[in-house]
């Protein structure tokens, strides 16, 4: 009976606890260092309870299933992020453009194999992120290119013009201070404002509490938390800065935050998430390595207001980075689209005023 006690007490426990966790990682991720470490962890270890608790429960009480079972399924789809394309579910729209976000990695990614994915997949607009002002890439006619710092925009159209953002922080361990290159790209569908976006990434203030012997480090989580400020106001400077141009926006590149960031959630989930909406799995486009093991997270995105429309998004193949270039296939929203949508904008802004 004890035993039967104690292993029921596991799996209510367990339960319970993968519940706690999703809820920390969901409404403080992005905004306390703790549920941050979390947000950009791996998810996936949260799971290995199940490999024993399962078992367990099926040779002594298999009604005790259920509560694990509740725990998979919140392991996989809010915590994992498992993401399955309902809302394109038989859609056929032909693909009016096609756009690429893709981190080289400091530099890692080859050139060469770049060059052969442009041939392959034909895209329209590339957002490519820490390209190194030292490698100027020759990328051939007709390709069209606009570089920033370490931000690099290959377009298969005409780009009229370029604004540059610019990071205010402190810069620290050579971290590149342009982290928006904006073009207004000429398309046979208008113009395009095509937004080259690559965000302050959260290792810096992680790191501070993190220790190799005691694993956490407390008397740095005050700094830890002050980063997280700081990635905030980042975000809420740069969607202002995007708001004052009037073209369609598609929004490219490496977020450093997954979609789970309260940061994310509260300034760019405003644009469309083309993964969101016609993505298939976990989209994992950066691998992360430590001590010799690699785990994914979803940090790149490519966004679009409502003048347009994902009809698929997918991951591209390794070009030598730790990221995968993210794929997505867009088609242009009808005017009867846009303006319900701009309806709804506008009523959900009156409810919250």
């Amino acid at each position: 009976m004890k035993l039967r006690f104690l292993l029921a007490l596991c799996i209510y426990g367990y339960t319970a606890g993968v519940l706690a966790t999703c809820g920390l990682m969901w409404w403080l991720g992005d905004r306390w260092w703790l549920a941050t470490l979390v947000l950009f962890g791996p998810r996936w270890v949260f799971g290995l309870p199940l490999l024993a608790l399962v078992p367990l429960a099926i040779g002594v009480r298999p009604r005790w299933l259920w509560p694990l079972g509740l725990a998979a399924v919140v392991l996989v789809w809010p915590m994992m992020g498992l993401n399955l394309p309902w809302r394109t579910l038989g859609d056929k729209s032909d693909t009016d453009l096609c756009v690429v976000a893709w981190n080289v990695g400091q530099g890692l990614g080859e050139e060469a194999r770049f060059l052969d994915m442009l041939g392959t997949l034909k895209p329209d607009l590339v957002a490519v992120q820490e390209c190194p002002v030292w490698r100027r890439w020759q990328i051939p006619k007709p390709w069209r290119v606009r570089r920033a710092g370490e931000m690099l925009v290959v377009s298969a159209y005409p780009i009229v013009d370029k604004s540059v953002w610019r990071h205010r922080s402190e810069r620290k361990h050579g971290y590149p201070d342009v982290h928006a290159l904006y073009c207004v790209v000429k398309t046979p569908a208008g113009n395009v404002g095509f937004a080259n976006i690559h965000l302050e990434t959260p290792r810096f203030g992680l790191s501070t509490v993190l220790d190799r012997e005691t694993l956490l480090d407390l008397e740095h989580a005050e700094n830890a938390d002050s980063r997280l400020e700081r990635r905030r106001q980042e975000s809420e400077a740069m969607v202002e800065w995007l708001g004052r141009f009037p073209e369609p926006k598609i929004l490219a590149g490496d977020f450093n935050m997954p979609v789970e960031s309260t940061i994310y959630r509260r300034y760019w989930s405003r644009y469309r998430n083309a993964f969101n909406w016609a993505g298939t799995g976990f989209g994992y486009s950066k691998q992360t390595e430590i001590r010799g093991y690699v785990y994914g997270t979803r940090i790149d995105h490519i966004l679009t207001d409502g003048h347009w429309r994902a009809v698929r998004c997918y991951l591209g193949p390794d070009l030598g980075s730790d990221h995968l270039p993210l794929v997505a296939d867009l088609t242009r929203e009808s005017v009867e689209t846009q303006d319900a949508d701009k309806t709804t904008a506008v009523e959900s802004q009156m409810l919250k005023e």
